[in-house]
């Protein structure tokens, strides 16, 4: 993969951010990242145009996330380090809102969620350790699971849920889910948005006790009206009626919000189905723009990002949503506090011998006398108190474990082939 949110790429997201900003979103997500380059410019950036970010800590490479294998196998070692050492150089990013460590995990095993679940959980646990015994030293933030709507009770129910009622950091602190509902274009109100309300009134009856986010929503279909735009026609523009439902007063007692997928439609996935300038309908085109001349790279021959009609069906929609009825945090009561029960089939992580128990922790970031306030000040042109990845000399002064007494060992080194974790 590719990471196109570093100073090599600014040519690219320096061109995004502003129609971004323009759509009214406040959130995006980067499903993949190199650690070992630099991204202050990049967040600084999405932090100026008001826009937070929800970082993965998988990718595609080799070790990289969870794999196929039964457990505890499905939990390579190595991706332990590489979720460690995104957490510290990304923690110090005012607008970092949450990592997420897997996504859509559970396609891998459809119908039995329990076998790699396990696995998943683990990994989303030994990251939460890490950033509770380096409290002192960077901004704790949230870390949640993303899963694709399939055996949808039994995975939002296990994420949230501690096999082990003691152990605290066992559950996800937020669910993330990819649901892909309301694919009738003829739906002009939002209380006909079927599929969006039936997931509220599920989520009441699941009862978890973590936010839940709707990771990816909007769903494509034919019946969506065409319209006009660069002298062309361009069918099935989403109306995205999905997000007057998902922001109304009865939706967010379930959640806390949601992000369109997605940005722009990748040429290489789907000019078979529907060419440039990807006018046709496609079931994959999911982009609400598209980059513009055919031929462009934007390497040899740089792009320009042209919006469908469906960019301003969204806008129009972002621009209107009210939520002033939502209560500041102060003022926040949640409606549930018990964490739920697990449920049967899902073996306790304590039944494992997980290899990443033997993997060397990576040492806390240091950034200088103010620890409790590790952030990166964005206005100022030193921008970062240690370069990308640094981390401090003698690693973590606390890492009292007492439930895992294996993720003790600890080290200050940087990992030894920065490359081996992208």
């Amino acid at each position: 993969g590719i990471d196109f949110f570093t100073k090599e790429f600014k040519h690219v997201w320096s061109r995004d951010i502003p129609m971004l900003k323009q759509l009214g979103v406040n959130a995006v997500r980067l499903y993949a990242v190199d650690p070992g380059q630099d991204h202050d410019d990049f967040m600084c950036a999405l932090d100026e145009a008001g826009i937070y970010a929800i970082v993965g800590l998988a990718a595609t490479c080799e070790n990289c996330a969870i794999t196929e294998e039964d457990p505890p196998n499905c939990y390579p070692a190595p991706l332990k380090e590489r979720g460690q050492f995104i957490i510290s150089v990304f923690s110090k990013y005012p607008n970092l809102l949450a990592f997420s460590s897997g996504n859509e995990v559970n396609l891998l095993s459809v119908g039995e969620p329990e076998r790699l679940g396990v696995c998943q959980k683990q990994f989303l646990r030994d990251m939460r350790v890490y950033v509770r015994n380096c409290r002192a030293a960077m901004r704790s933030v949230p870390i949640g699971v993303v899963i694709a709507d399939v055996n949808r009770e039994l995975n939002s129910i296990y994420y949230a849920c501690r096999s082990n009622p003691q152990d605290e950091l066992e559950n996800s602190e937020f669910i993330g889910i990819n649901v892909y509902l309301h694919c009738n274009g003829g739906r002009t109100d939002p209380s006909e948005v079927v599929g969006f309300n039936n997931l509220h009134d599920a989520f009441q009856e699941y009862k978890v006790q973590v936010p839940v986010l709707l990771t990816e929503f909007g769903c494509l279909n034919p019946s969506f009206p065409d319209m006009d735009a660069y002298g062309e026609t361009y069918e099935s523009q989403r109306n995205f009626l999905q997000v007057d439902t998902l922001f109304s007063p009865k939706l967010v007692e379930s959640f806390a919000g949601g992000f369109v997928f997605g940005w722009v439609t990748e040429r290489n996935n789907w000019e078979n189905t529907s060419p440039w300038p990807f006018t046709e309908y496609s079931s994959g085109n999911y982009g609400i723009g598209f980059f513009d001349p055919e031929e462009c790279d934007d390497i040899n021959v740089p792009c320009i990002y042209k919006p469908y009609p469906q960019y301003y069906n969204l806008q129009s929609r972002y621009l209107a949503v009210d939520n002033s009825f939502v209560p500041n945090l102060s003022l926040y009561e949640p409606t549930v506090t018990e964490v739920v029960e697990c449920p049967a089939d899902f073996p306790p992580l304590s039944d494992y011998e997980w290899p990443a128990d033997e993997q060397i922790n990576l040492g806390c970031p240091e950034y200088g006398d103010d620890l409790h306030n590790a952030e990166i000040d964005c206005s100022s042109n030193s921008r970062s108190a240690l370069g990308p990845g640094c981390l401090g000399p003698d690693g973590p002064t606390n890492f009292d474990d007492d439930l895992t007494p294996a993720l003790l060992n600890t080290s200050a080194s940087a990992p030894s082939s920065r490359r081996d974790l992208w």
